[in-house]
């Protein structure tokens, strides 16, 4: 009798011994997850800044070249905008890959995949955009 109670004592002791590891993490994998959902909410709205900087509509014609002039310069602040946040960006995604090596999640999976294809998609724009309003300048300076 007295055996089976030392085990069963032993076995109490190991599974609040082992209890209170996965306590721990379980609490840290929280906390990891609160700070990527912190860190999106930021980048989003860091991406939401430099969406904004971006001139809607270009207009390539020679009507008015310090418009010109101040939409490539808005264009390359978005650009500078985006280039300087790339760390923080990148920190965001690398923590969303990090819980998923954890948890299955396919909430994150998407902001993961979103967060990636918005700054491509961004950074193809300003290159894309850039360009464009330099050969505008070009032109306007090669007609006048």
């Amino acid at each position: 009798m007295h055996s089976e109670h030392q085990e069963l004592t032993d076995c109490a002791c190991t599974i609040e011994q082992k209890a209170s590891e996965r306590h721990e993490l379980v609490t840290d994998h929280i906390d990891c997850w609160h700070q990527y959902s912190q860190q999106h909410n930021d980048v989003c709205a860091v991406l939401d800044e430099v969406e904004s900087k971006l001139p809607g509509y270009i207009d390539i014609t020679c009507d008015d070249v310090s418009v010109l002039r101040q939409q490539l310069r808005d264009c390359k602040d978005a650009g500078d905008k985006l280039h300087a946040e790339m760390p923080h960006i990148n920190d965001a995604i690398e923590q969303g890959q990090t819980i998923l090596q954890y948890v299955n999640s396919p909430h994150v999976h998407s902001q993961v995949n979103n967060l990636s294809d918005r700054v491509h998609s961004l950074t193809e724009k300003i290159n894309t955009d850039t360009q464009r309003y330099l050969y505008g300048l070009d032109c306007c300076t090669l007609v006048s």
